[in-house]
């Protein structure tokens, strides 16, 4: 899956998780195919945010880290925490 952003624990319980997929399967089960990917593509959506949510909280307190004089943290699977002067840099080298 990927590595989660989750900065607090869950606000919904595992039984108000599982009643709420159970509801929604039956309501599936009576929707047309372009509202289930309607459905699908917020909830993908939603997690999208979150990770870019993630990823720039991770890289400001690198940041911060390493203005500091400290270690930068290892970069989280699918953030780009390299600055784009850097990346262009390296390609025109090429």
């Amino acid at each position: 899956m990927g590595q989660s952003f989750t900065l607090a624990p869950p606000k919904l319980s595992q039984h108000a998780l599982d009643a709420l997929c159970h509801e929604l399967l039956d309501a599936a089960e009576i929707m047309a195919d372009e509202q289930i990917l309607c459905v699908a593509d917020a909830l993908h959506e939603t997690l999208r945010h979150r990770k870019q949510l993630g990823c720039r909280i991770h890289q400001r307190v690198e940041e911060r880290l390493c203005a500091g004089g400290g270690d930068p943290l290892a970069v989280p699977r699918g953030c780009d925490a390299t600055p784009k002067s850097e990346s262009t840099d390296s390609t025109e080298s090429r």
